[in-house]
C-alpha cells in the first residue's frame, strides 16, 4: 500500500504545524478524500485472493458508530468532539471494505509498465519518510526540555517504530539512521517510558517474526508480559523511578482520574456509552498544567463514544489481523509482515495508555498501518501473489 503509506506518512510530517490535529473543521473532510482516494488506488492494482474475515470487525465498527453519530445528530445532541473517532474508523471501516474489490489483476493482466509504476510509488514512500525524519529531528532538536516533542511525541512513537523496520533496498539504512536520531533526540528533550515500553515490545516481536516457528504464542508472551507490569502496578513502580531521575511530573493520578471519568460515562449505558453525545476530554491537571485532556486510553475513548459494542469490535479487528499476519509461514512473515505487525502490537499497546485515535494527526497513520495489514492478508500482486 505505497501510496497509503506515503500519503500517511505526508500527512504525520504535516502535522508539526498542528493543521491536521487542530486544524478547521474541514480538513477531515478534505483528509478523509485524500486517504480514501490512496487506499482505492492501491486496492485497484491489486487481486483479492480471500482472508476478508480479518476486515469484518473494522466494517462493523465504522457502521455502529456512524448509526451512533446519525441517532445523535438527529436528536441535536451530538458532540463535536467525538467527530476525530467517528471519521477515524469510518476511514478505517471503507478502506477495510475496499479490500472485498476484485481489483483490476483479477480480470486482466497488468500492463507491462505497471510494477515500474508501483515501484516508483515505493521509492517515493522512502523519500517521504526521510523527509519525515528530518523535519521530526528539526522539531526535537528545537523543542523545549521537559516539553512533548511534536512528530515524535510518545503517542505517535509507533510512526518511528514502522519506519525503523522498513525493507531493505539500496540507501534504506540513511532513513533507518535518521529515523532512530529523531527517536533518540525526542527521548532525549521529553523522556517518555510508554515510549521505551513501545520500542522494547516493537524489537521483540520484530524478532519474533523474523526468526521463529511459533510467533503467536511468543508474542502472546511478550504483550501480556508488558500488560502484566501496567495491571500489576509494577509498572508504577518502575515510573516512580523513572521519573524521579528524568525530572518529569508523575500524571499517573491524572491518568487515573481520567480513566474513573471515562468509565462512569460507560457504566450508564454499557452498549453504547455516550453515543457521540458526550465529551471525550475532561478538565484535569497534567504537568501542571490544569486544562482539557483526552483520556489517555484509546479503548476507554471508543468506549466512551461507542459503548462496549465498539471496544470489543476494535480489539477483535487489532487481535484478528496480528493474528493472521503470525499466522503465515515464516518466508511470507519475513516478506509481508515484518513491518507491519511488530508496529500495529506496539501502537496496540500504546493505545492503553495514550490518546491515539484522540488526535487525527497519529490516527491518520493508523489507518495506514491497518490497511497494509488487512491487504497483506487479503490482496496480491504479480511481484508478490501470496499477499
Amino acid at each position: 500500500m505505497p501510496r497509503t503509506v506515503t500519503t500517511g506518512l505526508a500527512l504525520v510530517t504535516l502535522d508539526v504545524t498542528g493543521l491536521v490535529s487542530y486544524g478547521p473543521a474541514f480538513r477531515y473532510a478534505l483528509i478523509f478524500g485524500v486517504l480514501a482516494l490512496s487506499v482505492m488506488l492501491d486496492v485497484h492494482h491489486t487481486r483479492r485472493r480471500g482472508g476478508g474475515i480479518t476486515t469484518v470487525p473494522f466494517i462493523l465498527l465504522a457502521a455502529w458508530l456512524v448509526s451512533l453519530w446519525a441517532s445523535a445528530l438527529g436528536a441535536a445532541q451530538w458532540q463535536p468532539n467525538t467527530l476525530v473517532v467517528i471519521v477515524t474508523f469510518l476511514m478505517i471501516g471503507l478502506g477495510a471494505a475496499n479490500m472485498w474489490l476484485p481489483g483490476r489483476s483479477a480480470t486482466a493482466d497488468l500492463p507491462p509498465d505497471a510494477p515500474t509504476r508501483f515501484s516508483r510509488w515505493d521509492t517515493l514512500a522512502y523519500w517521504m519518510a526521510a523527509i519525515f525524519a528530518i523535519v521530526a529531528i528539526v522539531d526535537a532538536a528545537t523543542g523545549v526540555p521537559g516539553n512533548p516533542v511534536n512528530l515524535l511525541g510518545h503517542e505517535r512513537a509507533f510512526v518511528a517504530i514502522y519506519l525503523l523496520c522498513l525493507p531493505r533496498r539500496r540507501h534504506s539504512w540513511i532513513v533507518r539512521v535518521l529515523v532512530a536520531l529523531a527517536m533518540v533526540i525526542a527521548l532525549v528533550q521529553y523522556p517518555a517510558a510508554t515510549t521505551a515500553l513501545a520500542l522494547l515490545l516493537a524489537a521483540a516481536v520484530a524478532v519474533i517474526v523474523r526468526r521463529t516457528a511459533y510467533p503467536i504464542g511468543l508474542t502472546f508472551l511478550a504483550t501480556t508480559t508488558a500488560g502484566m507490569l501496567i495491571v500489576t502496578g509494577a509498572a508504577s513502580a518502575l515510573l516512580a523511578s523513572f521519573y524521579e531521575v528524568s525530572g518529569r511530573i508523575d500524571n499517573t493520578h491524572t491518568r487515573t482520574y481520567l480513566w474513573n471519568q471515562a468509565l462512569e460515562v460507560v457504566r450508564q449505558s454499557p452498549v453504547e456509552g455516550g453515543a457521540t453525545r458526550v465529551s471525550i476530554t475532561y478538565l484535569a491537571n497534567i504537568s501542571g498544567r490544569i486544562t482539557y485532556v483526552p483520556t489517555h486510553n484509546s479503548y476507554l475513548t471508543v468506549m466512551v463514544v461507542g459503548g462496549i459494542v465498539a471496544a470489543v469490535l476494535l480489539i477483535a479487528g487489532l487481535v484478528m489481523l496480528i493474528i493472521g499476519g503470525l499466522s503465515r509461514s515464516l518466508e511470507e512473515r519475513r516478506a509481508l509482515g515484518s513491518q507491519w505487525i511488530p508496529t500495529l502490537v506496539a501502537v496496540s499497546m500504546t493505545m492503553y495508555v495514550n490518546p491515539v485515535v484522540d488526535k487525527f494527526g497519529d490516527s491518520v497513520f493508523l489507518l495506514a498501518v491497518i490497511m497494509v495489514g488487512l491487504a497483506s492478508l487479503t490482496r496480491s500482486t504479480e511481484s508478490h501473489p501470496d499477499g
